[in-house]
């Protein structure tokens, strides 16, 4: 670095002068700058610390602002021994004595047994047919087609005939078991039930289907005594039990909604009895969190702003316009009132809760809460959640959002339709089933627009009963079209007693729905059932509206319209209504969700708080250059100063020299005194 040589002249401390000269001019501006930006800098640390407050307790005012809190319910089981009880929304306060008698079976068939698992039955084909037993007469159960599995020498021992069976996703699954003596394949149902039941026809290729060699040993004819050889240790049986003194079977030990919003888990026989009540406990705490979050919130701010008069001094946002606003807001929606309450309490102090004046905090009246709370929940849970009630039962509010107004609405729907062919109506005197031979039925068919198939079946019903020739038709249709078509796409229906029509109907709905038939020919001349005149009905889309304008129905929900006031509304169908009419939905918005509301929008990315924020942060970048800017005018300042010394310590060092040379001039002319003389 350059030697510094000012002062050596003079034998001044120059570079102390020059500090001492700069600090005197610029010193109380750059002071001034730095306390101002460290002023800054803490209102931006306290303005973090309001927002990490606000977004803690937003989630508490998030939370009571839904329905839930207040709408839960609790069931107590005398004996979960008995059965295992799950609650929905939907369920609804009462008292339940259920007893039950018997258990939900799965049917189960064994065979004679065998040496080993090895042991060869023989070879042909099982067709596997899942229904149930009517009137002596087996039926398949909707949906379900039948399963052939083909048995020869890759497959035919009783190890490996379980294993084509488990593969073939018959309905049933099989075992082989060891009895002490041998062993037996065990060919149980996949579900419990009387519709359930296993029909099994054996084809067998030693041309016996129904004896007890070779693999007619499997057969069991559900509806045919003498075709049962497989012996059967179970039956498949439905659950029986009673419900308040009203007895109900079910096919499945589990029961959904048999009760509202119940699901009841059989587990074994006996009684107990079931209290469904309103969980006062769940929205009594939800209140009282809601409270002690509101009020260490405002502590919290309070402190912020507050000025400790011990040590006369401010908090760093004493005085703050945001932070006061921010407090005022909290305390005005802290005394608002809920409008177009039509139900229920309208304000905070209905339910006890009241705001005290010293320092904006609530104080709760518990007695006063809990008569509330105990009187209707709901009515509670108005002055607090968003909260939609509907005038019609098959019409709830599900949600809305900060958009949403508070209001009445009006809301219609009109339900999806399925496309459907409705063959022309015929009567018994028509001898329609009543002929000898097979008189096959041939339709070209397309569901859905996926393409036509050809479906070819036997309508050869000559039964003694006129009913039961329908049925059985309607059954063999079902069946033949499920074999062209997915699995539940089609229901075949049959409607009339002395003028019948079939029904072939898509089990989707909307404009997507449809069902035509451009061909129907029954051998032999006899006529096609009505099926070669049908009338075609294609489906259509749900469709609703809100207060009179088009709104969009999207499965089981209607949602609100944007734009317009229903704009965030979102309504759930109940009960698989397919129609609404003038339903009215009273709509409000509580306490706890206005202030979820407020704070989302003191916390956006563009809300007050953060353009605070900003507007701080571009003070201190303003600062900072004026700080550099300082820094400038000190160096050129300290040039300045120090070329005025030099140009002092220059001139000085010259008249040093001058001084010299002229006192050693002198030095020659000048004869000393002597003083002695």
């Amino acid at each position: 670095m350059p030697i510094t040589s000012t002062g050596i002249a003079t034998g001044l401390d120059v570079e102390s002068l020059v500090s001492s000269l700069v600090n005197a001019e610029l010193g109380p501006v750059e002071k001034n700058i730095i306390t101002r930006k460290s002023s800054f800098e803490s209102k931006i640390t306290s303005y973090g610390q309001v927002k990490s407050l606000l977004s803690e307790f937003q989630t508490v005012s998030k939370s009571i602002g839904t329905l839930s809190d207040f709408t839960a319910l609790t069931a107590t089981n005398s004996d979960d021994k008995v059965l295992d009880i799950t609650t929905s929304a939907t369920a609804i306060e009462n008292d339940y004595n259920i007893s039950v008698a018997s258990l939900a079976t799965r049917q189960s068939l064994s065979s004679s047994s065998a040496a080993t698992t090895g042991d060869v039955l023989g070879t042909g084909s099982l067709t596997f047919r899942i229904g149930k037993v009517v009137g002596g007469t087996f039926s398949a159960k909707e949906g379900t087609t039948a399963t052939t599995i083909q048995i020869d020498a890759s497959n035919n021992s009783i190890a490996e005939i379980r294993d084509s069976i488990n593969s073939a996703d018959a309905g049933v699954s099989a075992a082989v078991i060891y009895d002490g003596t041998g062993y037996r394949l065990v060919i149980t149902a996949n579900e419990t039930g009387s519709e359930d039941i296993i029909d099994l026809v054996v084809d067998d290729d030693d041309g016996v289907d129904n004896n007890t060699a070779g693999l007619s040993q499997l057969s069991f004819l559900a509806d045919d005594a003498s075709g049962q050889v497989l012996t059967q240790e179970q039956a498949g049986l439905d659950a029986d039990l009673s419900i308040n003194g009203l007895q109900i079977f079910s096919t499945s030990n589990q029961l959904a909604n048999v009760v509202q919003g119940l699901t009841l888990d059989l587990k074994q026989t006996g009684s107990t009895s079931i209290k469904v009540a309103r969980d006062l406990d769940k929205a009594e705490a939800a209140v009282t969190d809601f409270v002690s979050g509101y009020n260490g919130l405002v502590k919290k701010l309070n402190d912020l702003t507050a000025y400790d008069p011990d040590k006369k001094e401010d908090s760093v946002l004493t005085g703050d316009s945001t932070v006061r606003g921010l407090l005022s807001s909290l305390r005005s929606l802290m005394n608002d009132q809920v409008e177009n309450v039509v139900d229920g309490f309208s304000s905070l102090a209905g339910l006890g809760i009241t705001t005290t004046v010293t320092d904006g905090t609530l104080s709760v009246d518990a007695a006063k809460l809990t008569a509330a709370l105990k009187a209707d929940p709901v009515d509670v849970a108005t002055v607090f959640a968003r909260l939609g009630r509907s005038s019609n039962a098959n019409l709830a509010f599900e949600s809305a959002t900060s958009v949403t107004t508070s209001g009445r609405y009006t809301v219609n729907l009109t339900g999806a339709t399925s496309g459907s062919a409705v063959g022309s109506a015929f009567t018994e005197t028509n001898n329609q089933f009543r002929f000898d031979g097979n008189r096959n039925l041939t339709m070209t068919l397309d569901v859905d627009g996926a393409g036509p198939q050809t479906i070819t079946f036997n309508t050869d019903f000559r039964n003694a009963d006129f009913g039961t020739e329908v049925e059985s038709f309607r059954s063999a249709l079902q069946t033949a079209i499920n074999t062209s078509f997915p699995a539940n796409q089609v229901t075949v229906t049959a409607s009339g007693t002395t003028n019948i029509s079939y029904t072939i109907a898509s089990n989707s709905t909307g404009t997507g729905s449809s069902v035509s038939i451009s061909s129907a020919v029954r051998a032999g001349g006899e006529s096609a059932l009505g099926f070669d005149t049908a009338s075609v009905t294609a489906g259509v889309n749900a469709s609703a509206t809100i207060d009179g304008a088009a709104a969009t129905v999207d499965g089981s929900a209607i949602l609100g319209i944007d734009g317009t006031a229903s704009e965030g509304l979102r309504l759930s169908i109940l009960g698989a209504a397919t129609s609404i009419s003038g339903a009215t939905l009273d709509y409000t918005i509580g306490v706890g969700s206005k202030l979820d509301d407020l704070i989302t929008q003191l916390l956006a990315d563009d809300g007050l708080l953060d353009a605070r924020i900003d507007g701080l942060e571009s003070t201190i970048d303003d600062l900072d250059e004026q700080l550099l800017s300082l820094d400038r005018r000190s160096e050129s300042l300290e040039k300045r100063y120090r070329n005025q010394f030099t140009t002092l310590e220059t001139l000085i060092s010259q008249l040093t020299n001058t001084q010299n040379f002229l006192s050693a001039a002198l030095t020659g002319f000048v004869e000393p005194l002597d003083f002695k003389k």
